[in-house]
């Protein structure tokens, strides 16, 4: 879908934490100024006081998660990103006791320095949101194959909206969040969409010519 919308993809599928960490951070450095940064994700995830972070399939434990705010969207905005929009179709219960990375207590190497300026810094020009497929502390229904969905239903409900030229972020959250919620209410568990918006103004994956 994203690469139909003139994005440069990059996958990463069923990797474990050392693969992934190599493979996300191949794709940061290939971030460059002004770039607009998408991250999907589909697979387990959780929220650690209210942080959301992700796994890899051999994550056991919180030195093995994927932080979503530190190593995907503070790494895109020192590389100079303009913005950076992450869904994340995961569960958002917390599974592991929080403890600091391991690394955090030895390094504070990046860092953003900027040059005195009379002009607006990138650093206040930047924005990011966080479109969850669920609400704190809840699951995310994977495949209802009996609905005749092929993704978990967020994810479906998302490339929907996604393939409708013209809307804006908070278009498509509305209509994602009230089409996943209907067909929830009739499942076993309640699934309500949210979304984190720190963007400036109203963002467009792809506008309409």
């Amino acid at each position: 879908m994203l690469t139909g919308l003139g994005y440069q993809v990059s996958t990463i599928i069923n990797q474990n934490f050392i693969q992934t960490m190599a493979e996300l951070d191949k794709f940061i450095q290939s971030i460059e100024p002004s770039d607009d940064v998408v991250y999907t994700y589909s697979g387990h995830g959780c929220g650690i006081d209210v942080m959301p972070h992700l796994t890899a399939i051999d994550t056991q434990g919180n030195d093995t998660l994927i932080n979503v705010y530190k190593l995907m969207i503070e790494t895109a905005k020192y590389q100079g990103a303009r913005s950076v929009v992450v869904a994340i179709d995961a569960c958002r219960h917390n599974d592991y006791e929080f403890k600091q990375y391991s690394w955090e207590k030895q390094q504070n190497s990046l860092s953003v320095t900027s040059k005195s300026s009379k002009s607006r810094s990138h650093a206040d020009e930047f924005g990011f949101a966080i479109i969850y497929g669920t609400s704190h502390d809840t699951s995310a229904y994977d495949s209802p194959y009996r609905q005749g969905i092929q993704n978990g239903i967020f994810t479906y409900f998302l490339k929907t909206e996604l393939s409708r030229p013209g809307q804006s972020l908070s278009e498509i959250f509305r209509r994602v969040q009230k089409s996943v919620m209907d067909l929830s209410a009739g499942l076993d568990q309640f699934q309500r969409p949210t979304l984190t918006n720190e963007l400036s103004g109203e963002y467009y994956f792809y506008p309409t010519r």
